[in-house]
């Protein structure tokens, strides 16, 4: 009798295993692969088209257009994932109107390819090159990050002296995002699901990188924190502990909404823009 209870849980533990196994695989390898986006919008005039290789391995192509203003003052857009260098056309745009050159490039050669800021801080490392070789102090260089776009932003400015950063409904705590994303697809036991997740993504697939809530404190650049009070997939909870920090170059601006107020909410894609301006003005 109690040979077939220990064989029997000795089954259950392997069948257990085997699914916390094959699913974590699977879940890694298909939030990293991610999907291509079609271009959406193209600028209208004044621009000029580039296609530059990223500084990671695999040096995937980057293509991106710069938008020429009268100034020495430049934004560099850092895209979400799933999104492109058209996503956030429509704020460049308004920069470029307002004298402010701005730079828009679209990640991982255009694949959709996903690896939670490791690859993309090579890419964006490459457009911060491109842009000094275009005559830009990096004093002079800005960034501007969406969602996950705010994680390579964060890494760089780790790495450079830049005058200001602008997280928009960005991932500050890409742990907390990853382990909300595995709750959602309402599997059995998420926390040990998320677990063998982490296994593979850092020593299979080779990621591993700081979170930006690890980081953003640490910044002497002038920041401005834009997130939605009900963000479901960057949790408000994140900012509130940077806002503990009190840090004097910190400044946040917070509104109802969820993960794409800035883009969707018609009172604020009115508003932000110019909250925007206003900081890199000040």
């Amino acid at each position: 009798m109690r040979k077939q209870i220990v064989r029997k849980l000795k089954i259950v533990f392997l069948t257990l295993l085997v699914y916390f196994v094959v699913l974590a695989f699977v879940i890694s390898s298909l939030t990293l692969k991610g999907q291509s986006k079609k271009l959406t919008f193209w600028p209208k005039d004044n621009y000029t088209y580039f296609e530059i290789p990223s500084l990671a391995k695999d040096q995937l192509p980057l293509k991106g257009w710069y938008l020429k203003a009268d100034s020495d003052n430049l934004v560099i857009i850092s895209h979400g994932w799933g999104g492109n260098r058209s996503t956030l056309l429509p704020l460049a745009e308004h920069l470029l109107k307002n004298n402010y050159n701005v730079i828009l490039f679209s990640y991982r050669g255009e694949t959709g390819e996903n690896s939670f800021g490791l690859y993309e801080t090579q890419d964006l490392q490459a457009v911060i090159n491109y842009a000094k070789d275009q005559g830009f102090a990096e004093k002079s260089i800005s960034l501007l990050g969406h969602s996950m776009g705010g994680i390579p932003i964060a890494q760089v400015a780790n790495e450079l002296s830049l005058n200001k950063l602008i997280f928009l409904s960005s991932i500050i705590n890409v742990n907390v995002t990853k382990a909300k994303f595995i709750q959602d697809l309402d599997t059995f036991s998420p926390t040990i699901l998320n677990g063998f997740v982490k296994f593979f993504e850092r020593f299979y697939h080779g990621i591993s990188i700081k979170s930006p809530h690890r980081l953003i404190g640490e910044l002497d650049e002038s920041i401005l924190i834009m997130h939605g009070l009900d963000d479901e997939k960057a949790p408000i909870s994140d900012v509130e502990r940077i806002k503990q920090l009190q840090k004097p170059n910190i400044s946040f601006y917070l509104v109802a909404g969820d993960h794409n107020v800035f883009l969707r909410n018609y009172q604020e894609r009115l508003t932000y823009k110019d909250k925007i301006l206003d900081f890199l003005s000040e």
